[in-house]
C-alpha cells in the first residue's frame, strides 16, 4: 500500500459521520431506519470475522470506502469485487470469505454515496461516478493485474476498467 494512501484508519470500524450518513441513505429504502442501523453494524462485524479490515482512500472529489483482506493463496490473482447501484460492498459479505481461499488478496470498495463512501455533488453522472472511483482503485490496487468482478452497475464500471486499461485486468 503507498504512504499516505489512507486518510482515515478505521480498523475499529467506520466514523460516526459515516455511519450516521449511511443510515440516513439506507433509511430511504427501509422503512424501519432503527433495521438499517442494525443491518450496517452486523454487515460490518461480518466482514471483521472473515478477515476484512476497513479504510477510507481519498479521491480528487471524495473519500471513498474500502474493504481489503489478505487472501490464503500467496500465488494467486488480486481479485476485487465490485457492487451496483442503491447497493454497497457488505453485499457481498456471503462470498468473500470462501474468495480468499483462491486469492492472494481481495479488494471491495463501496461507490460514492454507497455504503460508507462520501457522496459528492454530481456522484450520480456516470463519468464522475467513474473517475472518483478509477482514481481509487489505481491507489488501492497498484499491481500490474487483478481479476475484476462487478455486479450490476459494478458490472459495467468493471467493463469500461478493462476496455481503458486492458494491461490490469487478468480476467
Amino acid at each position: 500500500m503507498e504512504p499516505g494512501l489512507v486518510t482515515t484508519a478505521t480498523e475499529g470500524g467506520p466514523s460516526a459521520a459515516a455511519h450516521a450518513d449511511a443510515r440516513r441513505r439506507e433509511a430511504q429504502r427501509f422503512a424501519n431506519p432503527a433495521l438499517a442501523t442494525f443491518l450496517y453494524s452486523v454487515e460490518w462485524a461480518d466482514m471483521r470475522l472473515k478477515g476484512f479490515r476497513g479504510y477510507y482512500v481519498s479521491t480528487s472529489r471524495t473519500r471513498l470506502y474500502v474493504y481489503e483482506a489478505q487472501g490464503r493463496n500467496p500465488t494467486g490473482p488480486t481479485l476485487f469485487v465490485q457492487h451496483g447501484i442503491a447497493s454497497r460492498a457488505t453485499e457481498f459479505r456471503a462470498v468473500v470469505g470462501g474468495l480468499r481461499a483462491h486469492a492472494r488478496r481481495v479488494v471491495l470498495i463501496d461507490l460514492p454515496g454507497h455504503g460508507f463512501s462520501d457522496g459528492f455533488e454530481d456522484a450520480h453522472l456516470p463519468d464522475e461516478l467513474w473517475n472518483q472511483w478509477r482514481e481509487a482503485v489505481e491507489k488501492v490496487v497498484p499491481e500490474q493485474e487483478a481479476v475484476f468482478y462487478g455486479n450490476s452497475l459494478g458490472g459495467g464500471i468493471v467493463v469500461r476498467y478493462a476496455l481503458s486499461f486492458p494491461q490490469r485486468v487478468k480476467s
